[in-house]
């Protein structure tokens, strides 16, 4: 087991394939410890070279406001929906359930 450090992209790649290669190996195994430390490297690469972006603004807005789930229920709930009369027909009528629920 050779390991280095991962400074540039020419040693970033390489470890990927080999920690592929070995990705099954049992741990405590002499293979099962070198996925090991190529991991704890390629993480420390990747936080380096990749940091992850900022979420975007309007996602705050899912994360304090009302579930989608909740709004379509509510609006399912209080919408006048169309049905198919027999005769082929069409007429409004109130639904004070989700028309998607027998």
């Amino acid at each position: 087991m050779d390991i280095q450090p991962l400074r540039s992209r020419a040693d970033y790649e390489p470890a990927l394939r080999r920690v592929e290669e070995l990705w099954d190996s049992a741990g405590g195994s002499t293979e099962g410890d070198e996925v090991d430390i190529l991991t704890t490297l390629i993480e420390a690469y990747e936080r380096e070279h990749y940091p992850p972006s900022e979420p975007a603004a309007g996602l705050a807005h899912f994360s304090t406001g009302p579930s989608a789930t909740e709004a379509a229920e509510k609006q399912f709930s209080q919408a006048e929906v169309c049905s198919s009369a027999p005769s082929g027909t069409w007429e409004k009528r109130s639904e004070t359930s989700s028309p998607l629920r027998p």
